[in-house]
């Protein structure tokens, strides 16, 4: 804008206000300006007269990452319940010029702000953690205590779920001394204006992690099938004031894991109760523990989780909290204990295969620069594949003996080998069974007759 006035010398004062729903701005530091000049013959005045009010802004970016040093983004966000997960969150920092720095750390309104807040979901995850923060532009690692604090807290009435993480780097930017009083070192004095601050931080994926059977369509923020994590920045946003800050909200990621039910009937299709079974991958065993709705949730860390999965009086097992890929996971379900009175010796054994597909979050800034994709990815699908057992026991329903396409298996248990279906692997065993006996009642009639003609 323009303003006529009187010749002479202006202290001009930016007096824009920013907060977490303006603009990622910030004030300018005061500035003297002077007039253009009356009554001169300067043909070329320059930018006499003129002033640009300059702030600063400041980015923050999340994504979620393959490992604990964030080597690269990871596109296929699936886990199983109690994996750790990394998420790696990315600012700079902003330009102090003109601003004022304490690095006593005692006065409020000259100390810097400059600190990142972290929040996983309420109850999704455990363990939550900051693991490493960097100034990446300098490659220096970072001092917790030295050049930044960290604090957890929750954000319901839980004691235990610690899910908001704040990084605060006050003591970086205002180059903090040492204070052997509080057992902090001496805050790094290397950095400038513009380099980036990166930090990571996992968290476990819990047992009570929402799973999933399908996907969503895509989109940004919080995703109901997922379990999502958010972040956001504050630092000082006027150099008179340095306890007045912006608050910039960072995207929401998201991370999945999913679930299949086996159904348990009896030759009838009625409900079966009692049978045991066991899901592995890659040869292992899973261990469970069970949630309050009576189903079995991967869990690597209890003391008290099992194996052995059983039927209740509904004939279903529901297991969650598995991984799946883009590739496709494959999960072997064997029946380890067949009820009482049914035939012991057909326990079917299959695989289901469960393969995700994402699209990825164009809007996430972490995609900014040479990334061409962050690690902000939406489930689109989930496909579940099966292989039928030999004798055909596992199938779509109890009235479609195909094989499984969706979530739920049906799995059938006999009390006699008649039951079987008469085709595949349960066809030649009936044969077979049939032709065992045929051979030995001609066995038995072949020794009678030799036993007859020997006494003649």
């Amino acid at each position: 804008f323009s303003a006529t006035l009187p010749e002479g010398l202006y202290l001009i004062l930016d007096t824009y206000t920013s907060g977490k729903d303006s603009a990622n701005n910030t004030q300018s530091v005061p500035m003297i300006v002077g007039t253009t000049f009356a009554n001169t013959a300067i043909a070329d005045p320059g930018n006499v007269g003129t002033v640009t009010l300059k702030d600063t802004t400041a980015p923050i970016t999340k994504e979620v990452v393959t490992d604990v040093d964030g080597t690269a983004p990871n596109n296929d966000p699936s886990y199983n319940t109690t994996d750790t997960v990394y998420f790696k969150l990315t600012t700079t920092i902003p330009n102090y010029d003109g601003y004022a720095s304490d690095p006593t750390l005692n006065n409020l309104n000259t100390i810097r702000q400059l600190s990142i807040v972290d929040t996983f979901e309420a109850g999704k995850f455990t363990d939550q953690t900051v693991v490493s923060v960097y100034d990446t532009t300098k490659s220096q690692k970072l001092t917790r205590d030295s050049d930044f604090t960290t604090s957890a807290e929750s954000t319901t009435s839980s004691a235990t779920d610690l899910n908001k993480l704040t990084i605060d780097c006050q003591r970086l930017v205002n180059k903090a001394q040492a204070n052997t009083t509080k057992n902090l070192g001496q805050a790094w004095d290397g950095w400038e204006s513009g380099d980036t601050i990166t930090v990571i931080v996992s968290g476990k994926l819990s047992t009570a992690a929402t799973t999933t059977t399908k996907g969503s369509t895509a989109g940004t923020g919080a995703d109901t099938q997922g379990n999502n994590n958010t972040v956001q920045l504050t630092y000082s946003n006027n150099p008179s004031d340095t306890s007045k800050v912006n608050t910039v909200q960072g995207p929401i990621v998201n991370v999945y894991t999913h679930e299949f039910t086996i159904h348990k009937v009896d030759a009838a299709g009625g409900n079966l109760q009692g049978a045991t079974f066991q899901v592995s991958t890659g040869g292992t065993a899973l261990k469970f523990t069970k949630d309050t709705d009576g189903a079995y949730v991967v869990d690597n860390d209890s003391s008290t989780a099992t194996t052995d999965l059983v039927s209740g009086s509904d004939g279903l097992i529901k297991v969650k909290g598995l991984k799946a890929s883009k590739d496709g996971v494959t999960y072997t379900v064997k029946e380890t204990k067949v009820p009482d009175t049914y035939l012991q010796a057909v326990a079917p054994t299959y695989t289901v295969t469960l393969k995700d597909q994402f699209d990825n979050d164009g809007t996430n800034p972490a995609r900014s620069g040479t990334a061409t994709e962050a690690g902000d990815d939406w489930l689109t699908d989930l496909s579940y594949t099966y292989t039928q057992d030999g004798y055909k026991l596992v199938t779509a329903s109890t009235s479609d003996t195909s094989a499984p396409t969706g979530d739920t298996a049906t799995v059938k248990n006999v009390t006699s080998i008649t039951q079987l279906p008469k085709t595949g692997a349960a066809g030649i065993a009936m044969f077979t069974i049939i032709g065992v006996a045929v051979i030995a009642v001609a066995a038995l009639f072949a020794v009678r007759a030799r036993k007859a003609a020997q006494r003649a």
